[in-house]
C-alpha cells in the first residue's frame, strides 16, 4: 500500500511496489535489509551448509535448487524446510552428520 507522502524530502516504502513508486520520483533509493538473510546465512553455514542464493522465490528457483541437487528454502511459517528464519536453520548440522 503506497500512502501520499509527498509533502516530505525523506520517504518510505515496502517492497518491489514501493521501489517502483518511488524510484522516478527519488534522486536516491536505499534498501534495508532487516538482517534476516545474513544471520540466517551465518547459521546455516556456520553449521556446514552451502548456500546458493537466488533472487526471486517462484518455479525458476526451484528448478535452480533441482538443478544443484540442492533443497529450496521454504516460507518462514513452513514447519517442514529450511527458510530464512535462523530458529529453522539451527538442525542443520543434525542432518549433515
Amino acid at each position: 500500500m503506497i500512502f501520499n507522502q509527498s509533502e516530505f524530502d525523506l520517504r518510505c516504502e515496502w517492497g518491489d511496489h514501493g521501489i517502483t513508486q518511488l524510484a522516478p520520483i527519488s534522486d536516491v533509493i536505499v534498501v534495508v535489509d532487516v538482517l534476516s538473510f545474513s544471520t540466517s546465512v551465518e547459521i546455516a553455514t556456520s553449521n556446514g551448509a552451502i548456500i546458493f542464493p537466488y533472487q526471486w522465490k517462484n518455479k525458476l528457483a526451484l528448478d535452480y535448487a533441482k538443478s544443484l541437487q540442492a533443497e529450496l528454502a521454504g516460507d518462514r511459517t513452513s514447519k517442514n524446510s529450511y527458510s530464512l528464519s535462523p530458529t529453522s536453520l539451527t538442525k542443520i548440522q543434525q542432518k549433515l552428520n
